[in-house]
């Protein structure tokens, strides 16, 4: 509890230094950030497969989008904007552009491709100029238990899941090699709102309301319904290869697959045909085999599948394809 304490106290501090308001180092903090990413680019692919449970590809795919995130960062500081800015009140000019950033950033990441969750976050972070502190599991006491037997079991058992997952690790180590220590820290307890007050919480699993606590919060949504829509000027074939693939990718477990298609009428039809046949083509696991345990199978469908609407379950529904815990529903009544 004391380490962790330290480590804030640090990234406090060096908010008030305001080094992170030096474009050179935000942009050195950047490059290190994409080069250890390069560096380790086998090893993090391995830790997202083994993780997600995904294919080589889709991890691959993960630390792909990692290294372009941390790139579209680092190309949007532009020295030559920054020296206008800030010589603007010498010269008399208004600077209505002008952004002031929070200081210290509070990352609680979606596990879902949490390598990515985490540095995508700590790159917009890096280059607004702020410290980042990420938060990489839930303490006992966030959860409201105390510190008894039971407590400490559940905390034993933390502890062993965080252990066996390889991300965390890698990102332990990501933060301390290439990053500076006393600006950026990772913890395992959620800090007091003494704390909170002068962050930015970053939430992406929607943990926090609004109005629970005093600081300014960035929130996600992931258990709201995702929606594509196709309107009558579509691309139907190329509509329905990204729409098949982002609902299957990853095993079906992303927060960003849609859950639901609202079709034009007058092009449903030739949709519909297209999407069977993209469908097809499909394996919900990547081209590995279910698992064999009925019960996992179950719980990995319902993640797959977020439950519909009360007010769908209501009205008529037709089932066009249903194989290997693949469905494809049409509902017929509004």
């Amino acid at each position: 509890m004391d380490m962790e304490r330290t480590k804030l106290s640090k990234v406090s501090a060096t908010s008030l230094d305001r080094r992170m308001r030096d474009l050179r180092y935000r942009q050195r903090q950047l490059s290190s950030l994409h080069k250890w990413l390069t560096s380790n680019a086998d090893e993090c692919k391995e830790g997202v497969q083994r993780d997600a449970r995904c294919t080589p590809e889709e991890a691959r795919l993960v630390v792909a989008k990692t290294l372009h995130e941390l790139r579209h960062h680092y190309d949007s500081l532009d020295l030559k904007q920054e020296l206008e800015a800030e010589y603007s009140i010498k010269k008399q000019h208004s600077c209505p552009e002008r952004r002031v950033a929070p200081g210290v950033v509070y990352i609680i990441p979606e596990k879902f491709t949490l390598l990515f969750s985490v540095l995508s976050a700590v790159g917009a972070a890096v280059a607004a100029g702020n410290c980042c502190v990420i938060e990489v599991r839930l303490a006992c006491r966030s959860r409201g238990l105390h510190a008894g037997p039971l407590a400490l079991h559940l905390l034993n058992a933390l502890q062993l899941a965080n252990d066996l997952s390889s991300t965390p690790s890698l990102l332990r180590r990501c933060i301390s090699d290439a990053l500076d220590i006393d600006a950026f820290a990772i913890t395992t307890t959620r800090p007091d709102n003494s704390f909170l007050s002068h962050c930015l919480v970053v939430d992406q699993v929607r943990i926090y309301k609004p109005e629970s606590i005093n600081p300014t919060i960035l929130l996600s949504s992931p258990s709201s319904r995702t929606i594509a829509i196709i309107d009558r000027t579509a691309d139907l074939k190329l509509a329905a290869r990204e729409i098949t693939c982002a609902r299957f990718a990853f095993g079906g477990k992303s927060p960003y697959a849609p859950d639901c298609v609202l079709v034009n009428e007058f092009v449903e039809k030739p949709f519909l045909e297209a999407v069977l046949q993209e469908t097809s083509k499909v394996s919900v696991f990547g081209g590995e085999k279910p698992l064999s345990n009925g019960h996992a199978e179950h719980q990995n469908l319902r993640k797959m599948t977020k439950t519909a609407p009360a007010d769908t379950k209501q009205q008529g529904r037709t089932t066009l394809f249903d194989e290997d815990q693949k469905s494809l529903l049409r509902t017929t009544d509004r």
